[in-house]
């Protein structure tokens, strides 16, 4: 969960988008999307991506938009209720200010948004659903294992620079804190080897946010190795094993974790 306080600061544009690019998917054939305005179970206006104005003589609620995908020959249907998107962004308007960073307001958007999403504003195929979800024993397990406070720190190098990172930081569940290594500047690493990277950025972190409690370090080259590998967590742990991932600290969860991440599915 993410804290309604939480506290984004120096977040690397470069690095960030250097992150976003590699993630960033090829361009796929433009999806084909019906979008439906509705009132009371009332059709009210539907428009075609394609076609434009389409007639619906089938419409059985929002809850009933699959039927209406295969009729129409569509990847995806939105359905929305008269009001709907005036109440969201009416919402989020009240909660966003002009001098907030942008993650800031996209954050504060999200409880109007949690309002309307499947009251008001409907989408077929669920687009969250292909997220993966843990058991609800396994995220109880984790509740119940980690600790109060986590500092954890992930560092991406290319030679001497950080390519990209990330340092968060999370009480009693709850994400406090969203940064990256452009917080700890001013900060050389020109000419230090992996390891010494790495306790040059924990050192400087601990001097202004507190003692990491995981902090996982490699270079450009295994992260994307892991980030493509079809069993990533696997990939990394053979990759911590052979000493070509830097772990430190290297907390005892986190060690049976990747003892056992050849049995598991990811």
């Amino acid at each position: 969960m993410i804290s309604k306080d939480i506290k984004i600061i120096d977040i690397d544009p470069d690095q960030y988008e250097r992150a976003v690019d590699f993630f960033r998917k090829k361009p796929r054939a433009e999806k084909k999307t019906l979008i439906i305005f509705y009132q009371e179970n009332r059709v009210i206006h539907a428009v075609h991506s394609k076609k434009g104005p389409v007639e619906l003589k089938n419409f059985r609620g929002p809850q009933n938009l699959k039927p209406l995908a295969q009729e129409h020959a569509v990847d995806n249907v939105v359905c929305l209720e008269r009001g709907a998107l005036h109440r969201f962004t009416a919402g989020a308007q009240s909660r966003i200010r002009a001098d907030q960073p942008l993650m800031e307001q996209i954050l504060a958007a999200r409880e109007p948004f949690d309002r309307e999403w499947n009251a008001g504003i409907h989408v077929y195929p669920d687009p969250f659903a292909a997220i993966p979800r843990l058991p609800d024993f396994a995220l109880k397990a984790a509740r119940a294992l980690l600790p109060k406070r986590i500092m954890a720190v992930l560092a991406v190098f290319d030679r001497d620079d950080v390519w990209t990172s990330l340092i968060v930081e999370i009480k009693d569940g709850e994400a406090t804190l969203l940064t990256t290594t452009d917080t700890l500047q001013p900060l050389s690493l020109d000419g230090l080897d992996q390891q010494r990277k790495a306790n040059r950025l924990l050192d400087a972190l601990a001097h202004l946010h507190g003692r990491a409690t995981v902090g996982v370090f490699m270079d450009r080259a295994c992260f994307e190795h892991i980030a493509a590998h079809p069993k990533p967590l696997a990939a990394f742990a053979r990759l911590v094993r052979l000493k070509w991932v830097f772990v430190r600290p290297f907390p005892n969860r986190l060690r049976f974790i990747l003892a056992i991440a050849p049995l598991l599915k990811f």
